[in-house]
């Protein structure tokens, strides 16, 4: 009887720890599997993140190219007023074309007043028509204000254009005359400083 008893003790014992290396293997295949399902969703979080950074580099170089075109248009501009014969007209001159740039990169020293920004093209020659934008300056430093096409306002002869009035400023209004800063609100939002 203490022999079968020992027997039965033995086996029982075994298969305890039987059962025991099984939860064993089975606790460290499902760790294995745990850190395997983990592993992969970091890889797959760390491409997404990948992903995400080459559409900002694709999308900061973009933007990149249009601040240098809005800035060579502004030089383009400038060196326009420069050619002026001085009596602030541009008369008799072929102005220069805007069609291919969607706006104005200025750069001004402010006070932290509202100025604005106005472009004349050969319109106004005929019809006293022109085209305002306000922007906001610092009070120190230097002020970068992008003024998009889209939003300088027609006025003529001092006054708002109502709407469909006059043609907006854009590629089919792409010659400008003459540029022009001046203080104060013409009531056009516009250009904040950056």
């Amino acid at each position: 009887v203490a022999t079968r008893a020992r027997a039965a003790a033995d086996e029982a014992r075994r298969a305890a720890e039987g059962r025991a290396l099984e939860e064993a293997e089975a606790a460290r295949l499902e760790r294995a599997s745990s850190k395997e399902a983990a592993a992969g969703a970091a890889r797959r979080a760390l491409a997404e993140a990948e992903q995400q950074l080459v559409r900002e580099a694709a999308r900061f170089a973009e933007e990149e190219i249009r601040r240098q075109a809005e800035a060579a248009a502004a030089r383009a501009a400038a060196a326009g007023m420069d050619a002026d014969d001085g009596d602030g007209e541009g008369e008799g001159e072929a102005g220069l074309e805007l069609g291919e740039y969607s706006g104005l990169l200025l750069k001004a020293s402010g006070d932290g007043q509202v100025y604005t920004m106005v472009v004349r093209t050969s319109a106004y020659e005929l019809d006293g028509l022109e085209y305002r934008h306000d922007f906001r300056t610092r009070a120190k430093g230097f002020t970068t204000a992008r003024l998009p096409f889209a939003g300088f306002a027609p006025y003529r002869d001092g006054k708002p254009v109502q709407a469909g009035g006059a043609a907006a400023l854009g590629p089919a209004v792409c010659t400008a005359h003459l540029f022009t800063v001046s203080r104060g609100v013409c009531g056009q939002a516009g250009g904040a400083p950056e």
